[in-house]
Order: C-alpha cells, then sequence, then structure tokens
C-alpha cells in the first residue's frame, strides 16, 4: 500500500511540473527581424507592446497594452505547440541568401523561454503565422501614435 501511494503522488508530482510551463502566462512575446543593415523588434508583454528599429535601442516606441490585446495573444498562443517551435517547417529560405531579414519569435515564460528557429520576415511558418500577424498589427498602432 506505502508503494502505491508513493507512486501515486510521484506520478502525480511530475504530471504537475510537465505541464507547470503551459498553465502560467507568458511573460512576454517577441518577433525580430534584421539582416545586415536592417533591425526590426516587437515586444508585447501584458502592460505594453514595444517596437524598435535600431540595434541601439535609440530608435524604440512604446505604448500600453489593452487588456484585450494581451487576452487575444493568449488565446492565439495556446493554438501553438511551444515545445516544436525551434522545429517549424519554414516556407521559403530567402534568408539564406540575404533576400530577405531573417526572423525569430520569443516567448518567455517565468521559468522558460521559447525561441523558434528563424524564418524569412513577411513569411512566417503557417503554425506561428496568426501571431506573428497579430504582433505586426499591434505594432502598426505603436507607429501610428
Amino acid at each position: 500500500m506505502k508503494y502505491v501511494l508513493i507512486l501515486i503522488t510521484s506520478f502525480t508530482m511530475l504530471k504537475g511540473c510537465s505541464q507547470e510551463t503551459t498553465a502560467e502566462n507568458p511573460l512576454m512575446i517577441r518577433y525580430e527581424a534584421s539582416s545586415r543593415g536592417y533591425f526590426y523588434s516587437v515586444s508585447v508583454d501584458p502592460n505594453s507592446i514595444m517596437i524598435n528599429n535600431d540595434r541601439g535601442g535609440s530608435g524604440r516606441l512604446e505604448k500600453a497594452t489593452t487588456k484585450n490585446e494581451w487576452e487575444e495573444l493568449l488565446v492565439i498562443l495556446k493554438e501553438i505547440s511551444l515545445e516544436n517551435l525551434d522545429d517549424m517547417d519554414t516556407p521559403t529560405e530567402k534568408r539564406a541568401a540575404d533576400r530577405a531579414a531573417m526572423a525569430t519569435l520569443e516567448i518567455k515564460y517565468p521559468r522558460k523561454s521559447y525561441i523558434s528557429n528563424t524564418f524569412d520576415h513577411g513569411n512566417p511558418p503557417a503554425t506561428v503565422r496568426t501571431l506573428v500577424d497579430k504582433l505586426l498589427q499591434m505594432a502598426e498602432t505603436v507607429e501610428r501614435q
């Protein structure tokens, strides 16, 4: 009986730890595109949307994130397999010949970060297209202010 109780307790603890990251909300979502002469970054957290057009940080613009905007991102994020983010198939390879900026997507949780493999700016993989499009749409609202 003692062994059964230990086994059940161990299984419950292990199961809880494996889902720990996905049960928490992310701290930040970042999309970044760059090439030799180009840099563009969009970072969104529950409090702000920040865009940066300069590696040094001088081209930074910021705006408050609304509760609806953040919740929309969380809904979209639930449809993405974060464990496979670094193993997505990319539709094009223009970044390899410097014909497109290379882009990455990062999702930071309190205990773990997920970073995608690189893909062409403007042509994200289908698995993250909705999220990237939403981030870029939110960035446009910051640029227009």
